[in-house]
C-alpha cells in the first residue's frame, strides 16, 4: 500500500516537472469589430457663417487656404486676379494682378508659392505676390480644354497637386460616362500619365442604389438622364485634413461626393440649390473647418459659406 502511494507521488512530481506537459492558457476568441456607419461631419446646407462677396468676385471659381495668416485666397474665372479674404468677416483684404486674363479654375498655397490651374490644365506657379510684378512659371501637360479642369487640391503627404476634370475623360473607352482626376508632382513638375482615379457612371449609380438610404436615392437620380450621358461635373476638390478623404463638389446636379484616397465612394450629400447656387470652390482649414464658394446667380450675389465640424464627430 505504501509503495503504491509513493509511486503515485512520484508520477505527480514527474508530470509537474515536465514542461511539455504544462497546460497552456487559452485566450478568449476576440469579438469581431463592426465598422460604424459613416457619419458626415457637416450640416452642408446650414452654414455657420455666410460671407457675401463684392461684385468683382461674382464668378469666384477657386478657394485656397493661407496658413501663414489663416485667410482664404481666391480667384475668379475671367481675370488674372488674386484675392485674400478674411475668414472672420469675409472682407477682401488683398486684390492683386498675378497674370493676364484667362479661365482660371483652382488655387492652392504650398509654402511660399501659390498654384493656380487653368481649365486647359496649365498650372501657374506664382511667387513674390507682394511685389508689383509677381514671378510666374507655367507648366503644361497632355491635359487640354477637352478635359476641362475645374478643381485643384494639395496632397501634403505626397507633395502632389490633384486636378479634377469636369469634361469627358478622353483617355477612356467611355468618354461620356467617366470623370477623371490627375496628379501633378511638385518635385518633378510633371503630370502623372495615368489618372489617379475615375468616377464612372455605373460605379456612382450602383453606390447610390446600394449605399444611400432609400428615402434619399431620388435626390441623386438627376445624375443619370439616360443613354450615355452622365450629369456629373466636378467643379471643386479638397482633401480633408483629418480623414484624408477627397471632397468633390459638382455644380451640375448639385452634389457633394466623399471618396477615399483610392477613389472608392464613401458618401453623397445633396446640395440645396437655394444655398449653393453654383458651387465652384472648396477648401479646409487644418482644424477641419470647411469653406465652399458659390458663384452669383441672377437674384443673389456670390457667397462663401463656412461650416464647422459637428461636435458629435
Amino acid at each position: 500500500m505504501i509503495n503504491r502511494i509513493l509511486l503515485g507521488f512520484c508520477c505527480l512530481f514527474l508530470f509537474a516537472c515536465n514542461p511539455s506537459k504544462k497546460i497552456k492558457s487559452i485566450s478568449p476568441t476576440p469579438t469581431p469589430e463592426v465598422e460604424a456607419p459613416y457619419q458626415f461631419p457637416y450640416s452642408i446646407n446650414q452654414p455657420n457663417q455666410s460671407f457675401k462677396l463684392p461684385k468683382i468676385l461674382e464668378e469666384i471659381s477657386g478657394l485656397g487656404f493661407c496658413p501663414n495668416d489663416k485667410s482664404l485666397c481666391a480667384i475668379q474665372d475671367e481675370n488674372g486676379l488674386y484675392f485674400k479674404i478674411n475668414t472672420t468677416n469675409g472682407k477682401v483684404t488683398t486684390e492683386k494682378k498675378f497674370y493676364k486674363d484667362g479661365d482660371y479654375e483652382g488655387i492652392e498655397m504650398v509654402g511660399d508659392k501659390t498654384y493656380i490651374v487653368k481649365s486647359t490644365g496649365t498650372i501657374y506657379e506664382v511667387t513674390d505676390l507682394e511685389k508689383e510684378t509677381p514671378t510666374v512659371n507655367k507648366y503644361k501637360s497632355f491635359l487640354n480644354k477637352k478635359h476641362n479642369v475645374e478643381g485643384l487640391a494639395y496632397d501634403s503627404e505626397t507633395n502632389h497637386l490633384v486636378l479634377a476634370c469636369k469634361g469627358h475623360a478622353a483617355d477612356t473607352d467611355s468618354t461620356k460616362k467617366a470623370r477623371s482626376f490627375y496628379y501633378f508632382n511638385l518635385d518633378t513638375k510633371e503630370m502623372r500619365g495615368e489618372p489617379l482615379f475615375y468616377f464612372h457612371k455605373e460605379q456612382v449609380m450602383k453606390f447610390i442604389e446600394t449605399s444611400v438610404p432609400e428615402e434619399n436615392r431620388h435626390l441623386f437620380k438627376v445624375m443619370d438622364p439616360g443613354a450615355d450621358e452622365f450629369k456629373l461635373g466636378p467643379s471643386g476638390i479638397a482633401i480633408h485634413p483629418i480623414t484624408k478623404n477627397y471632397y468633390v463638389i459638382s455644380s451640375k446636379s448639385k452634389v457633394l461626393i466623399v471618396c477615399n484616397q483610392k477613389g472608392e465612394l464613401v458618401h453623397f450629400e445633396k446640395l440645396d440649390k437655394k444655398v449653393h447656387f453654383q458651387p465652384e470652390g472648396i477648401v479646409f482649414e487644418p482644424s477641419g473647418t470647411l469653406y465652399i464658394s458659390t458663384e452669383a446667380d441672377k437674384q443673389e450675389a456670390a457667397f462663401i459659406y463656412k461650416f464647422e465640424m459637428n461636435s458629435k464627430n
